[in-house]
């Protein structure tokens, strides 16, 4: 079953999906300085979810995809790394 065909409170939310993500990269031993890297990324794919009225990650497709793209790089990215 894809999980597109689960039933609303069955799909993987956004936010569990970047708390799962930080479980995993502790447990695989990942370092502070690496795991707080990823904060800025998940609070600005948060920010974007909720401006596009999504929740889960089966709403990303190529056109919320693109959308995100359009909305330029991250403001934390150092000079000339976009």
């Amino acid at each position: 079953m894809e999980i597109a065909d689960k039933e609303p409170d069955e799909r993987i939310t956004i936010d569990h999906a970047c708390e799962a993500f930080l479980q995993d990269a502790t447990a695989r031993g990942l370092r502070t300085s690496s795991l707080e890297r990823y904060e800025p990324l998940f609070q600005r794919l948060k920010d974007f979810a909720v401006s596009e009225g999504l929740r889960y990650l089966n709403q990303f497709n190529l056109e919320t995809l693109g959308a995100s793209v359009a909305v330029g790089p991250p403001r934390t990215m150092a000079p000339g790394m976009s």
